[in-house]
């Protein structure tokens, strides 16, 4: 049941489970203002307390209240409604709903609610379908309401997406705290808004370097000396080859490099190095650099590669991703290599252009890439939808098509018994070709695929004596 009412604003209270968690001074000032022009042209939503007799709590419109009370109104419009058998959770759906028509929820306020509703025991599942979101994003909302204050930041003020969101949490769930604090110290550091590649790119120069600092502390504990960062090319040392244990090199002076090598493990690669008897020539500044941006790409290109597929898998997933030229050009690109792979005669025949020579490449390459060049400039102009015919002619024409001219043809049998099946199913929805009567009755006079051929029926040998003849 719900009714227009006008009631004097010291009997609604506010509501504890108000999800607007900052007041903004500013708009309840100028709201304050719109107040005393036109008055409340959106009534409060409020029901009877439960708790005061004869006061109403606050279901939607804490701020309009407030500025009413700016405006010095002693009374506002407002619309009754029952008492929520859920208290709380029916003062959030409200809140979340309602609430958006007006002034929309900030990140932070959305979490909280989700967070809220979790705690009250809704499952994540009826929240995402309630407010049509997948339950991982409302898992992941919900989660960084219990985040350290920087992450919750980073997040209420868009330097983090959702999707980045879930990344994070998906390295908190994996159990490693020193991976997790050195995330978290990088995102400190980060003054760039991430995405959830950025996030990807992030959390696997954490475990490299995770991974690096272990590595270290282990050769270290077995009295192993780490060599400065040139020592590859400083021209007093020489890598070490021999299979040696760490303990082995240790105890022979030798001193090691660590680097990252990968992105999902943390994967390191350790290199060690011996003085040389020989000094070799010093690198230059310049051979310097390039050794050093070598050995810096090593570490970063993994990481780069794997934010490089998973983009390629997104894009595979998702189905509105690329656009139609690039997807057309890529599906020409396809047909195109099928289409050369068509047989002579028919690239002859389908664009006018002869080969004007007998035989293959083997003995005409000159004449053969000649006529190919011709060949490309010409299938280049189709449309996709002509090379898509081309291609599918060409796959099918030796096995299923050429051997239609002879009634064994018919047979759906032997080792291509299958590409005549569906050549035979589909010409005519492919090509729109209608079968005439003596097609139909080549058709018809066809064995029973699992029924062998004999020589008594007339099979392959009866047709070869009649060609010889």
């Amino acid at each position: 049941m719900m009714k227009l009412e006008t009631i004097q604003i010291e009997k609604i209270r506010p509501n504890a489970a108000n999800i607007r968690t900052v007041a903004d001074d500013d708009h309840i000032e100028r709201l304050a203002g719109d107040i005393k022009t036109m008055g409340v042209q959106n009534p409060l939503r409020v029901y009877p307390d439960p708790d005061v007799d004869g006061d109403y709590r606050l279901q939607d419109g804490h701020r309009r209240r407030l500025a009413a009370i700016r405006a010095n109104l002693s009374e506002v419009p407002c619309v009754v409604v029952d008492e929520p058998q859920t208290h709380e959770l029916g003062d959030l759906d409200v809140m979340m709903t309602t609430g958006r028509n007006h002034k929309l929820l900030t990140v932070a306020e959305e979490a909280q609610a989700f967070q809220t509703m979790l705690d009250l025991g809704r499952s994540e599942s009826t929240i995402g379908k309630k407010f049509k979101q997948p339950r991982s994003a409302v898992l992941a909302k919900a989660r960084v309401t219990k985040a350290p204050e920087d992450i919750q930041k980073k997040y209420a003020t868009g330097q983090l997406s959702i999707d980045a969101l879930i990344e994070l949490q998906k390295v908190e769930d994996a159990g490693d705290p020193e991976v997790t604090a050195q995330v978290h110290e990088s995102l400190g550091g980060a003054r760039w808004a991430l995405d959830r590649d950025g996030m990807i790119r992030l959390i696997g120069s954490a475990r490299g370097t995770v991974a690096k600092r272990r590595e270290v502390q282990q050769l270290e504990a077995v009295g192993a000396k780490q060599g400065k960062y040139d020592i590859a090319y400083d021209g007093r040392h020489k890598q070490v080859t021999d299979e040696l244990s760490d303990e082995e090199h240790a105890a022979a002076g030798h001193k090691f490099l660590v680097h990252d090598a990968g992105l999902e493990g943390g994967e390191v690669e350790t290199k060690w190095f011996a003085p040389t008897s020989t000094p070799k020539v010093a690198l230059t500044e310049a051979e310097k650099a390039r050794k050093e941006l070598l050995r810096a790409l090593r570490g970063q290109l993994p990481v780069s590669a794997e934010v490089r597929h998973r983009h390629y898998i997104d894009r595979v997933q998702d189905r509105q991703a690329g656009g139609y030229p690039a997807d057309l050009d890529m599906l020409r690109r396809l047909l195109e290599r099928e289409v050369y792979s068509v047989p002579d005669e028919i690239l002859v025949e389908v664009t006018g252009i002869p080969k004007g020579f007998e035989g293959d490449y083997y003995g005409h390459a000159k004449e053969w890439n000649a006529w190919r060049d011709r060949l490309e400039k010409k299938i280049q102009k189709f449309s996709w939808q002509q090379l898509v015919r081309l291609a599918t002619l060409g796959e099918y024409w030796d096995a299923a098509e050429k051997p239609l001219a002879k009634p064994e043809g018919w047979q759906i049998r032997g080792e291509r018994a299958h590409m005549r099946r569906i050549w035979q199913e589909n010409v005519a929805a492919w090509f729109g070709h209608e079968w005439d009567s003596v097609e139909q009755q080549a058709m018809g006079v066809r064995e029973p695929e699992t029924e062998p051929a004999s020589d008594a029926d007339g099979g392959e040998d009866e047709a070869a004596d009649d060609d010889a003849a």
